[in-house]
């Protein structure tokens, strides 16, 4: 009863004799400490078979220390298998830090054969050629007149004052009658393509007459002519200067012309209302003020039909106007 206790009692033995040579010796000494324990366990064995025969529970501890001797077997092979990994490695990676090494001392070597900024020659410049005066080209300015709308529309307001040539009436003889200095006012509304004016006008003049004459006989008397104007009205412009323009225009038209004189010493009066040709003919000089709006100073003659017995006559006007476009 006593044999088994003890066997049991020698295997643990051995077993913390193994550990604690194994932690304390290196890997390659652990196959002398299997062969120790093995000799101690055969010593132990061969001692147990003088003594006593050998029992069943003797047979399955002996079958369970060599399933425990295998199995630390290979629990060291696999200690073995991993260091060398670990050797591996650490060969990989002291490889790598010298290349790494080498790479930067490379890097370094090239920086320093390179030449500074501040060290590079420029290449010498060529100086520039010498040129004349007399080779220079003249510089030619160009002066560009400021561009105006092809087509563009106007109006022209223009007040005048006139005097116009004497008057004959033929109904009782020829009687010759004075006339004076009056006054008008014209509206003139077209359109403007390019340097050409088309466009109406629309206005009227007045005229005051004076004093009767029969074969050598003065009578004094009074009266007026009032001519309302409608014409088609043409124009064209030329161009001074950028501020400075020269207008040429001429009108063809009617005009209802209202004749009214008043013999004050023989108690007669003279009445005539009739439609009369109208022609007119009118240069004039402006100034730009704006790009839209201009004045202007300019003569107008102007020639009124007869009517009826009133002759026909010719009026002379200076004009101060404005013109407006748009």
């Amino acid at each position: 009863m006593s044999s088994p206790f003890i066997n049991v009692m020698k295997v643990i033995l051995c077993l913390t004799i193994f550990f604690s040579t194994s932690a304390a010796q290196p890997i390659d000494g652990s196959r002398d400490n299997f062969r120790e324990t093995e000799s101690i366990e055969n010593a132990s064995e061969k001692q147990n078979s003088t003594d006593t025969p050998p029992t069943q529970e003797q047979g399955n501890l002996k079958d369970g220390q060599e399933e425990l001797n295998e199995v630390l077997f290979n629990i060291e092979s696999q200690r073995k298998r991993v260091s060398e990994i670990l050797n591996r490695l650490q060969k990989l990676k002291s490889k790598k830090k010298i290349s790494e090494e080498g790479i930067d001392k490379k890097q370094k070597t090239i920086n320093e054969s390179l030449p500074k900024p501040d060290t590079v020659q420029q290449p010498p410049q060529k100086p520039a050629p010498f040129k004349s005066q007399s080779a220079t080209k003249p510089r030619i300015t160009v002066l560009t007149q400021k561009e105006t709308p092809e087509f563009s529309n106007y109006l022209i307001i223009s007040p005048n004052f006139n005097f116009s040539s004497d008057l004959e009436y033929s109904g009782l003889g020829t009687l010759d009658i004075d006339s004076k200095n009056g006054m008008g006012l014209s509206f003139e509304m077209g359109k403007s393509i390019g340097l050409f004016d088309l466009g109406l006008l629309i206005g009227f003049d007045h005229i005051r007459l004076e004093n009767l004459t029969f074969e050598d006989v003065h009578f004094g008397g009074k009266g007026k002519i009032t001519a309302y104007k409608l014409a088609l009205q043409t124009a064209f412009n030329i161009d001074i200067s950028n501020h400075i323009y020269f207008r040429l225009g001429m009108g063809v038209g009617l005009s209802n012309r209202h004749d009214h004189f008043e013999v004050g010493d023989l108690s007669i009066e003279l009445n005539e209302d009739n439609l009369s040709l109208l022609a007119n003919l009118y240069p004039s000089l402006g100034v730009r003020l704006t790009d839209s709006s201009s004045l202007f100073l300019g003569y107008r003659f102007s020639y009124i039909g007869e009517s009826d017995n009133f002759s026909d006559i010719a009026v002379h006007g200076i004009e101060v106007g404005g013109r407006f476009d748009f």
